[in-house]
């Protein structure tokens, strides 16, 4: 039940922010820590999967996302590219104990 649930809660915020990013014509990100990342572009919904690591520490991940995220985009305005690249920089923040600490 639990998982059915989940699925749902899944199905109604894609469709709220593919509505939202379809009105705007923007970008819109969800991270969701340990669940997939949902992203919507211009209405296109896009789950991206999160890497399963054992987080050393979790401060400052959204911000090593979009950074990583913000600086694929830049060079290839590929929102996939770019949500794989946020995820990763998202990661490698939470693998070390010091917040930043991604190199």
């Amino acid at each position: 039940k639990i998982e059915k649930e989940a699925s749902l809660c899944d199905t109604i915020l894609s469709e709220l922010i593919s509505e939202k990013s379809r009105e705007l014509a923007n970008i819109i990100v969800v991270t969701r820590g340990d669940k997939s990342t949902i992203l919507a572009s211009s209405g296109k919904v896009i789950f991206g999967e999160v890497e399963k690591i054992t987080p050393k520490n979790t401060i400052g991940c959204g911000d090593a996302f979009n950074g990583g995220f913000l600086y694929e985009f830049s060079k290839s305005n590929d929102v996939e590219k770019s949500l794989k690249m946020g995820t990763y920089a998202a990661s490698r923040n939470a693998e070390n104990i010091a917040p930043g600490s991604i190199l």
